[in-house]
């Protein structure tokens, strides 16, 4: 990555409130816009507005063929049914989020000089982590120091990349952590924006004798599970939503039956059949009145306002 590249700057043990904490929220509905956002999804389909143009035509005394008030019940039905659905989905989506967001992990405490369980909600940008063996890394982070002799970790990745075999990763060189330990780190590293590239992290550390440069080879993400390797430590670069994980995560899709994309089908390829089939004949039945004695128009009213209301209410009722 280029210095004149737009990154962000991390220092350990310095949080920034501009960055992302280490929450995370997969809901579609908060209480305040469940029913404005819910009604615009459900509408969204073709289906639901042909209840609506049924509602619509029974509230005109001319069209109603049945009961202007049990119109109503096959719309509500549909809604409410599809809203109660919903709820549900995201009442159990927020509880695993917070399940998630409950989950311990080891943070460096500067002042203890040791190790301290925290939430994975409390984890910041900045914060030194320690992942144990068979773990799942609560963000991405730039290893620090690893248990194996030769500066190697292994992580599965199969939740993020689908991949099975375990990926490798690589112990950069870090100056001050060699020389003075945790105590005194005072590293600083340079890294790109957050984006949802799983294949590319590119960065440098920062140090007096030359900046070191360091990849994806030496980051671990978040979702991956820490195999073959007692333990490793490593510095919080993106958190939250920044994360690599979070950024490809589009959210839940909306669910499709086939039976309602048939319908949608039907209903988009009908509508435009009807409407062409039902003007002319209209045009074409409306004007076409007999005169009779006594009545200009017999089927219509005399007055011209009338005469075309007619015309519309026999195109409806066709």
């Amino acid at each position: 990555m280029e210095k004149n590249e737009s990154c962000r700057l991390i220092s350990a043990f310095e949080a920034n409130s501009l960055y992302s904490n280490n929450t995370i929220c997969t809901t579609n509905y908060r209480w305040w816009n469940f029913i404005p956002k819910n009604l615009y999804k459900q509408f969204k389909r073709a289906a639901n507005w042909f209840f609506v143009i049924i509602l619509i035509l029974n509230w005109v005394p001319q069209l109603n063929a049945v009961g202007k008030h049990f119109s109503v019940i096959p719309l509500l039905v549909v809604l409410l049914s599809d809203a109660i659905k919903d709820l549900y989905e995201d009442i159990r989506r927020g509880k695993q989020d917070e399940q998630i967001n409950g989950r311990e992990c080891f943070v460096y405490n500067k002042n203890k000089y040791s190790f301290t369980k925290q939430n994975w909600r409390d984890i910041k940008v900045g914060d030194v982590i320690r992942v144990l063996c068979t773990q799942e890394l609560p963000a991405d982070v730039l290893l620090i120091d690893t248990s194996d002799e030769f500066g190697f970790a292994y992580a599965d990745t199969s939740t993020l990349d689908g991949e099975t075999n375990l990926k490798q990763k690589i112990l950069p060189k870090i100056p001050d952590f060699e020389t003075s330990g945790l105590r005194n780190l005072s590293v600083r590293v340079n890294v790109e924006k957050p984006n949802n590239d799983l294949s590319k992290l590119n960065g440098y550390i920062e140090s007096e004798g030359g900046d070191i440069a360091v990849n994806l080879d030496n980051f671990i993400l978040r979702g991956s599970e820490l195999r073959n390797t007692d333990y490793v430590i490593g510095l919080v670069v993106y958190a939250g939503h920044d994360t690599k994980a979070m950024q490809n995560n589009k959210g839940a899709r909306p669910k499709c039956t086939k039976v309602e994309a048939m319908l949608t089908r039907m209903f988009s390829l009908l509508s435009p059949c009807y409407s062409y089939c039902a003007v002319p004949r209209r045009l074409v039945t409306g004007y076409g009145w007999k005169h009779t004695k006594g009545d200009t128009h017999p089927f219509y009213p005399s007055t011209f306002l009338s005469r075309h209301m007619s015309l519309f209410y026999h195109f409806l009722r066709s």
